[in-house]
C-alpha cells in the first residue's frame, strides 16, 4: 500500500467533491453559497466559471482546497460531545447556536 499515492488521491477527490459542491450550492443560490462556504465574490465569480478541465486541474493540487472553519475549540468539543443519554449531539443543531 503506498500511503503517499493514497493520500494524494484521497486529497484529490475530496477536492474534487469540494468544488463541485460549491459550484452547486453558488449557482443554487449565491448568497447563501457564499456564506456557507465563507468565499468573498470574486472567489464566487470565479468558482462558478471554471470549466471541467479547470476543475479537474484545480482539484488536483496537492492540498486540500477547503477547511475546517471551526477556530473555537469550544464550540468543536461542544459539537462532538454526548448528550444526556450518550447519543451524537445533531450537528445540524449545533450549528443553528452558532448562526
Amino acid at each position: 500500500m503506498n500511503t503517499k499515492n493514497d493520500s494524494a488521491d484521497s486529497i484529490r477527490e475530496i477536492n474534487l467533491s469540494y468544488i463541485m459542491l460549491a459550484q452547486k450550492m453558488l449557482r443554487a443560490d449565491r448568497a447563501v453559497g457564499q456564506a456557507r462556504l465563507g468565499l468573498s465574490l470574486k472567489v464566487a465569480d470565479i468558482l462558478v466559471t471554471l470549466t471541467m478541465a479547470q476543475v479537474l486541474k484545480l482539484a488536483a493540487a496537492p492540498h486540500l482546497l477547503c477547511a475546517f472553519r471551526f477556530d473555537d475549540q469550544s464550540m468543536l468539543m461542544s459539537l462532538s460531545r454526548a448528550d444526556e443519554q450518550g447519543k451524537i449531539v445533531p450537528a445540524e443543531s449545533m450549528l443553528a447556536f452558532a448562526g
